[in-house]
C-alpha cells in the first residue's frame, strides 16, 4: 500500500500488470507467463532481481527490484514475488558510474601511464587489470598488446637493466614496500632505447596468491639526455 498508493481492497484481484506503465505491460505479462508455464521454474534471489518500472495510484514511475519464487498450490502454478523500491540504489550505483568515468577521464589524460598489475611467482610477468592509452607514447606499444602478453614489459627492457629491476621488483615482492625503478625500454615504432621512471606499490591479497601493483610510470628520456648533455659539456 504505501509503495504503490493504493489500498489492499484496491489492489487485491487486479491484474498485475496494473502496477507497471503501460508500455512495459505487454512485455512483463509475456516474462511472467513464461516462468510460470517454465516446468519447475527456479526461484530468483534478489541478488538476480529484474530491474522493472512500477506506476503509483498518482501516475508516477519508479524503479523497482522484484524476486520470484514458485509456489505450487492445488495444481496452480503461481509465485510468490518480492518487491522492493530501487530508487536510492539506481541513483547509487548512477553516481557511482559517473565518478568511475571521471576517474577514467582524468587518469587516460594525465602525462603518465597508470597501470595496475596482478603478479604471483613470475615477477618477470603479470596480468594486466588497467593499464593507462599513455603507454602508446613512452612505449609504442598497445595496451591491448601488453593485456594479451604477460612478459612483454620484461623482454622489451635493455638487457643491460634487466637484472637490476628484476632484483628491485623481487625485494618489492618480498618487503613490500614500494619502489621507484629506472630503465630503458625499446619503443616499438622508433626502435630507440626510451628512459622509464616508474614508480609501484605494492599491494598483498588476503589470501597471499598474488600481489597487485599499482603504478605510475613516465618517459624520461628528454631530461636524461639534457642532463648527460650538460655533464659534457
Amino acid at each position: 500500500e504505501q509503495l504503490f498508493g493504493r489500498s489492499r481492497a484496491q489492489l487485491v484481484g487486479q491484474p498485475l500488470e496494473s502496477l507497471i506503465p503501460e508500455r512495459f505491460r505487454a512485455a512483463h505479462l509475456r516474462h511472467v507467463t513464461t516462468y510460470l508455464e517454465t516446468p519447475e521454474p527456479a526461484p530468483r534471489a534478489m541478488s538476480d532481481a529484474l530491474d522493472l518500472t512500477a506506476l503509483r495510484a498518482d501516475g508516477t514511475e519508479f524503479p523497482v527490484d522484484v524476486s520470484l519464487g514458485p509456489l505450487y498450490r492445488e495444481g496452480e502454478s503461481t509465485a510468490v514475488a518480492i518487491v522492493r523500491d530501487a530508487t536510492e540504489r539506481r541513483a547509487a550505483e548512477r553516481a557511482l558510474r559517473e565518478s568511475e568515468q571521471r576517474y577514467r577521464d582524468v587518469i587516460q589524460n594525465i602525462d603518465e601511464v597508470v597501470y595496475v598489475v596482478d603478479v604471483t611467482d613470475d615477477p618477470s610477468a603479470g596480468r594486466v587489470v588497467f593499464l593507462s592509452d599513455r603507454v602508446r607514447g613512452a612505449t609504442g606499444y598497445a595496451p591491448a598488446e601488453f593485456a594479451s602478453d604477460p612478459h612483454l614489459w620484461a623482454s622489451a627492457i635493455h638487457p643491460d637493466d634487466q637484472a637490476s629491476v628484476a632484483s628491485d621488483t623481487r625485494r618489492m615482492l618480498a618487503d613490500q614496500v614500494p619502489i621507484l625503478r629506472v630503465y630503458r625500454m625499446r619503443h616499438k615504432q622508433s626502435g630507440d632505447w626510451r628512459w622509464i621512471e616508474d614508480r609501484v606499490v605494492p599491494q598483498a591479497a588476503s589470501n597471499g596468491t598474488r600481489v597487485r601493483l599499482f603504478g605510475v610510470a613516465r618517459d624520461v628520456t628528454a631530461a636524461r639526455l639534457a642532463g648527460e648533455a650538460l655533464t659534457q659539456s
